[in-house]
């Protein structure tokens, strides 16, 4: 195992945090509020890193899968650790375990919190939050898109397949990186501006805008956007369905290269289920609940459009809408956007996959000697790619059935344990029971969040990143 390359991903980790932690020292400033807290917290940041820089005196030196994996992981774990240190320093969340569970939910774009009144915060940690999800979100991105596909394992090589059609989209990887952060930045800059148009305030636009395009749900408000006005609740709606969205399409988009999306079969699945999603339960509401025709479609869209990308928003407490609703709410929740983008859950591309595979089966039943392939985008799947995929929905369902027996036996109930385990996994924020949209994950034992916040890391990175670290022979020379 090479350290020093370790060393060295780390350093420009811990190098970005201290800058990130540095940005938030001009809002503390405009607002009154202590400097100190974030030029401390930089400060032993950027001290980290220009300790860990000793350790990589050899500049180049060869990059192989394990350091890439280990790096990953380790990176992941460092800046959730230097998240925690505004929380901690001001005071704003004095038990460490909390500060963990917030830095991780932030930097996973979860937005599951321990708050219970973030309109008490100071402006300065409320920008922190939304940061942490913002820098969480461009880092899965380039993670997904950049990095891990040219390691070619499994679902990241899968997605490299998915989103160029098996072309590179551009013969440099930095290039690409640049130009998806433009993106990013961009859409960003854009949410903000019409939030802000419709008489947001500058700085709540600018917050919302981070954690929208970030898939996260961290809000400044204790209500989310039920109190937002309706112009206010359909632009969030507008860009949380871009942030679920693979950001090559903006990509390609933006190239002219429109027979790139128009191939892009993920794309259009994704956008026909929250069609077809939204819709059922606008029914729902005017037929159950009593809904005037707009606000049926307005909330339903907003809330299943806030589920199935993970993002986590609420414009209504759907735990007062007909049972039957609850039925959509948890099946986009697990679903997810598309892959390569900033959304949680399993992804739609593999669903599509899982879906495919089954009609196979049934063909098999009916033609016993016929021969097709799985396709997804025109391109055919290879045994590896869809075993892989298979693999890892397996493995998800089954680290939230363990992760919701290990809840259970805490003496949680039966919905707020599996909800609060398919939340944290799939990157969602709000669930069930007592964590639902108007709820928090404070009560929990301190173990529970422990176990929480390591699964939403687990979650992020598609387990296999985290899980391949436990194996003895990644180990062995």
């Amino acid at each position: 195992m090479k350290f020093q390359v370790i060393a060295g991903i780390l350093v420009r980790i811990l190098s970005i945090s201290a800058l990130a932690l540095a940005a938030c020292i001009p809002v503390a400033a405009y607002f009154g509020e202590s400097v100190s807290v974030f030029a401390f917290s930089a400060g032993i940041a950027a001290a980290t890193a220009l300790v860990l820089h000793f350790f990589t005196r050899h500049k180049n030196i060869a990059f192989s899968k394990r350091e890439s994996f280990l790096s990953v992981g380790l990176a992941w774990i460092a800046i959730s650790f230097v998240g925690t240190l505004p929380y901690l320093i001001s005071s704003t969340i004095p038990s460490f375990t909390d500060a963990l569970f917030e830095s991780v939910s932030g930097f996973s774009t979860t937005g599951a919190s321990i708050f219970t009144d973030v309109e008490s915060l100071p402006k300065s940690i409320l920008f922190w939050r939304s940061l942490t999800s913002w820098i969480g979100g461009i880092g899965i991105i380039m993670l997904v898109i950049v990095v891990m596909p040219s390691l070619k394992m499994g679902n990241y090589q899968m997605f490299s397949m998915e989103s160029s059609l098996q072309e590179r989209v551009t013969p440099r990887f930095k290039s690409l990186g640049y130009r998806i952060l433009m993106i990013y930045i961009f859409l960003t800059a854009l949410n903000t501006a019409l939030l802000h148009l419709g008489d947001m305030p500058l700085f709540d636009s600018l917050c919302h805008a981070l954690s929208t395009m970030a898939s996260c749900g961290f809000s400044t408000k204790n209500a989310s956007f039920m109190d937002y006005s309706p112009y206010i609740q359909y632009v969030t709606t507008l860009f949380m369905i871009f942030s679920g969205v693979n950001f090559t399409v903006f990509y390609f988009l933006f190239k002219g290269r429109f027979s790139k999306i128009r191939d892009n079969e993920e794309l259009r699945y994704y956008l026909l289920f929250i069609l077809v999603s939204g819709v059922i339960v606008a029914a729902i509401l005017v037929f159950r609940n009593q809904r005037d025709l707009e606000t049926a479609l307005r909330e339903s869209f907003f809330q299943i459009v806030s589920v199935l990308t993970t993002t986590g928003f609420s414009s209504a407490d759907y735990l007062f809408w007909h049972k039957s609703a609850w039925v959509f709410i948890a099946i986009v929740s697990i679903c997810g956007g598309c892959m390569g983008s900033t959304s949680g859950g399993i992804k739609m591309g593999k669903t599509i996959i899982l879906i495919k595979n089954i009609q196979q089966q049934f063909r098999n039943f009916t033609h016993p000697n016929s021969v097709r392939k799985i396709t997804l985008n025109k391109k055919i799947i290879s045994q590896d790619e869809n075993n892989a995929v298979i693999s890892f929905i397996a493995l998800y369902f089954l680290s939230i059935a363990a992760g919701s027996v290990i809840l259970l036996c805490f003496n949680i109930d039966v919905q707020t344990a599996v909800s609060a385990v398919v939340s944290c996994i799939g990157c969602v924020g709000p669930g069930f029971g007592t964590v639902g949209p108007t709820g928090n994950f404070a009560h929990l034992p301190d173990a529970v969040k422990l176990l929480l916040s390591f699964f939403m890391i687990l979650g992020r990175l598609e387990f296999y990143t985290i899980l391949i670290l436990f194996l003895p022979a990644f180990w062995k020379r």
